[in-house]
């Protein structure tokens, strides 16, 4: 994802060696729910339609933000 994708939305630029480049994941956070969908490749193979994932679906409120703090690090800060 780009840095700035569209208005309103930030993004961040990875490291090509960054782990996170093997995950699709989201997070939302509210003040009386909190869920994280968190997909990660397990087979890196193939054309994309064939990839495999390993995925979660949490709503435990401790473990989502544990798993929006390392995303939050790597945003870059508006200008």
């Amino acid at each position: 994802m780009p840095v700035a994708p569209v208005v309103g939305v930030r993004g961040a630029d990875l490291a090509a060696d960054d782990p996170l480049r093997r995950e699709w994941d989201l997070v939302v956070i509210g003040p009386r729910f909190a869920a994280a969908l968190v997909a990660r490749t397990a087979t890196t193979t193939g054309p994309d339609a064939r990839r495999g994932f390993d995925v979660i679906v949490t709503h435990d409120r401790d473990l989502v933000i544990r798993a929006a703090e390392p995303l939050l690090r790597r945003l870059v800060p508006e200008p």
